[in-house]
């Protein structure tokens, strides 16, 4: 069963409802204005088949009959489900739940069915191309979290920046490499420009992040542990030539891998825009109690401390901040956390052409 109320389901429900309460009768508003264009939802979410088995909640599972559980078997199986909830204000979720009230499940899923039918009868032509747009939109935000492993990005990612030697999973690497091919593909609806910047923001750091990691790769990690890292230029003799400079080359592998570290902080950044983005314009407690998205470096050699950091924009820096692999090299010092700075060491360069060309 899923950990919460999905955000395509819970614009659905919002939609369905058309924000009003659900019992006959009530018909009171659930969005409280608190701006000249913004809105706080104040309804309640109400599980029909209670969410958890609890004796003092009516229509828990433990106090349904045979017949019932049999009957209403699909909104047990997946009590977060559109199916299993309806909208109401706090008073009347609160007499719902109350046993000594006698809700039933058949009951509410009747009063549910019979107010999502008069409230479709109300909607506008507009309503619905408004509903449409914002449910497409909540659809892309499931897939990409679903699809960059939101849940287990600290896990995945911070390998990047845990001790100076970044790398990644050939598997996790590929899975996101297709997750930038399915973001170039989205078609866009255009009524929500900063969701549509944000996630190309996203797209373009993950972009880079990508083709610096694999720029010069480190064939034996991936070869035996399935790992994608920078080469070690220092001790690998595809890089030498005729006269190695050990002490440039060494230089040379620093410099790239704190840029593969800087990116990993800047789509981590890049990532809780997107987050913000939700939150602000479709669902305002989208991954509330996830929290935001962070990473762990270390061991750090004067502590072997490890240090959990939660990298983030400036407020005002918009939904498009980041601006290309060659800008970012010298712009990512004004960042809230950076390791290293400016283009490559002069003196020695690297097979290929320049990645920072714009």
């Amino acid at each position: 069963m899923p950990s919460g109320i999905s955000i395509r389901t819970r614009r659905r429900l919002w939609f369905a409802s058309l924000g009003v309460c659900a019992l006959p009768g009530c018909l009171e508003v659930l969005m409280e204005a608190t701006g000249d264009r913004d809105f706080t939802d104040v309804g309640h979410e109400c599980h029909i088949v209670a969410q958890e088995d609890d004796p003092q909640v009516a229509r828990s599972v433990s106090s349904l009959t045979d017949e019932e559980r049999e009957e209403f078997k699909e909104l047990i199986e997946d009590r977060h489900g559109f199916s299993n909830l309806v909208l109401m204000c706090l008073k009347h979720s609160r007499i719902i739940d109350d046993p000594k009230q006698g809700y039933s499940v058949a009951r509410v899923v009747e009063i549910k069915r019979n107010h999502e039918a008069e409230m479709n009868n109300r909607r506008s032509p507009q309503d619905r191309r408004e509903a449409a747009a914002e449910l497409a939109y909540a659809e892309i935000v499931e897939e990409w979290e679903d699809r960059i492993r939101l849940d287990d990005w600290e896990r995945l990612i911070s390998p990047l920046v845990a001790d100076g030697h970044p790398r990644m999973s050939v598997e996790h690497f590929d899975s996101l490499r297709f997750a930038t091919q399915w973001l170039f593909k989205r078609v866009w609806m255009g009524s929500n420009r900063d969701l549509e910047a944000a996630f190309e923001n996203f797209r373009l750091v993950l972009q880079d992040l990508l083709n610096v990691l694999e720029r010069y790769p480190h064939a034996h990690l991936r070869e035996t542990q399935g790992l994608v890292a920078i080469a070690r230029f220092y001790n690998d003799p595809e890089y030498w030539g005729p006269e190695p400079d050990h002490r440039a080359l060494d230089e040379m592998y620093d410099y790239w891998s704190a840029l593969v570290e800087d990116l990993a902080y800047e789509l981590t950044r890049s990532a809780n825009l997107v987050c913000n983005v939700v939150r602000r314009t479709l669902d305002p407690s989208y991954r509330a109690r996830h929290g935001v998205t962070t990473l762990t470096a270390g061991p750090f050699m004067d502590d072997f401390s490890l240090r959990t950091h939660r990298p983030h924009y400036l407020p005002d820096a918009g939904s498009s901040p980041y601006e290309g692999l060659p800008e970012f090299v010298d712009a990512r010092t004004a960042r809230d956390i950076h390791r290293g700075e400016g283009h490559p060491p002069r003196g020695l360069s690297l097979p290929g052409t320049s990645l920072f060309d714009a």
